[in-house]
C-alpha cells in the first residue's frame, strides 16, 4: 500500500491549509505503518480519531488543546480524513493488511486487464474465422462428393444409353428374320404365277 499512501499523504498535504512539512508526511507515514503492523490489543491513545469519547474532550478542554504541537494538529486532521489501507481482522482481532492500490497502479492494472480483455476476444475472432473456414472446407468436400455421386449418375446415364441402343439393335435383329421370311413369300409367290404362265 505504500504507493496508495504516499499518493494520498500528498493529496491531504496540499488541500490541507496549513500544509505539511516534509517531516510531517513521514511522521502520517510513520502512524499508518503502526496502525497496519500493530499486535493483538495494541492501539494508539493519542493522537487518535474522534471514535474515542476522550478525543473531543481533549480538544475542547483549553487546558489540553493549547498544549498541541502543529504535529499533533497534523496527526488529528490525518485521522479525520478517514484514510487507511484496507485491511481486515483475523480470528484474533489482529490486522491483516490487503493489496491497496494508488490511482496509477490501478489505472496500469485496468490497461492491463483491458489488453487481456482484447487479447481475448482476438482469440475468440481467430478461431470464430477458422472454425467457419474449416466448416467452409468441410462444405466444399461435401459438394466434391455431390459432384462425384452426379459423375456417378451421369456414367450410369451413359450406360443406359448403350443399353437402350443395344435394345434397338437387338430389336431391329429381331425384326430381320420377319422381312427375310417376307421377301422369300415374296420370291415364290412371284415363281408360282411365273409357272401358271408358263403352263397356260
Amino acid at each position: 500500500y505504500v504507493a496508495a499512501l504516499e499518493e494520498r499523504t500528498a493529496a491531504f498535504c496540499k488541500r490541507r491549509r496549513a500544509g505539511c512539512t516534509p517531516a510531517a508526511e513521514r511522521e502520517i507515514w510513520e502512524m499508518v505503518h503502526e496502525d497496519m503492523h500493530c499486535a493483538n490489543a495494541w492501539y494508539r491513545i493519542f493522537p487518535a480519531n474522534d471514535s474515542h469519547a476522550y478525543t473531543p474532550r481533549l480538544r475542547s478542554s483549553p487546558a489540553y488543546s493549547r498544549s498541541f504541537t502543529y504535529m499533533d494538529y497534523t496527526m488529528l486532521d490525518w485521522l479525520a480524513d478517514g484514510w487507511a489501507p484496507r485491511h481486515t481482522l483475523d480470528e484474533n482481532r489482529t490486522i491483516v493488511v490487503k493489496k491497496t492500490l494508488s490511482t496509477a497502479q490501478r489505472a496500469d492494472e485496468n490497461r492491463t486487464a483491458a489488453l487481456k480483455k482484447a487479447a481475448a476476444a482476438a482469440l475468440r475472432a481467430a478461431e470464430n474465422r477458422t472454425g467457419v473456414v474449416k466448416k467452409k472446407q468441410n462444405s466444399t468436400g461435401v459438394f466434391k462428393k455431390k459432384e462425384n455421386s452426379t459423375g456417378v449418375f451421369k456414367k450410369k446415364a451413359a450406360g443406359g444409353q448403350d443399353e437402350n441402343r443395344t435394345g434397338v439393335l437387338k430389336k431391329k435383329a429381331a425384326q430381320r428374320p420377319d422381312e427375310n421370311r417376307t421377301t422369300i413369300l415374296k420370291t415364290k409367290s412371284a415363281e408360282r404365277q411365273d409357272e401358271n404362265r408358263t403352263g397356260a
